[in-house]
């Protein structure tokens, strides 16, 4: 169904299964027939199209079909799975210095299941200065935005990586 996930060799099996059955399958690749170029070739163009009857490497089977795919990633969480549509964006870790003060701002904690007010009090306790969250700036940003007080990148980026990966 249009709900369901696959990892690419689970597609790939899904792919030789219906080769299989309709007797498109060798050792060397799939024979495209009518059904699987109207599934799948509608949306190249047409140089890119396989002719019907001519057989393509798995290789390039899986690789047109993934091309097809929307992309999905999965976080866990406090022994949760969440899936997430799209790609995940970096967690961003940078300085900035305003108002005669360093800060250190995190960016994108959302994306990866970290709540920024659990993370900011966490920062306070664990480098004793003064966090604040923030929303991003911009009319179109959304999410919130990590404020340390303080100059301490490389002490985040450990504790991210140590503690939340």
């Amino acid at each position: 169904t249009k709900d369901d996930f696959y990892l690419s060799d689970a597609l790939l099996a899904r792919i030789c299964d219906y080769a299989k059955g309709k007797g498109l399958l060798g050792d060397d690749g799939i024979e495209v027939d009518q059904v699987f170029y109207d599934c799948l070739y509608i949306k190249f163009k047409e140089d890119e199209r396989p002719a019907i009857g001519e057989r393509i490497s798995f290789a390039r089977a899986l690789e047109d079909i993934i091309s097809q795919c929307g992309d999905w990633y999965q976080v866990e969480s406090d022994g949760k799975v969440e899936v997430r549509k799209g790609r995940p964006q970096r967690i961003v870790v940078a300085e900035d210095r305003q108002g005669g003060h360093n800060l250190t701002n995190i960016r994108n904690l959302e994306h990866f299941a970290i709540e920024p007010e659990a993370f900011a009090k966490q920062c306070q306790k664990k480098f004793s200065t003064s966090c604040t969250v923030v929303p991003l700036p911009g009319k179109n940003e959304k999410g919130m935005e990590v404020v340390i007080q303080g100059s301490v990148v490389s002490e985040v980026v450990q504790y991210l990586r140590k503690d939340f990966s």
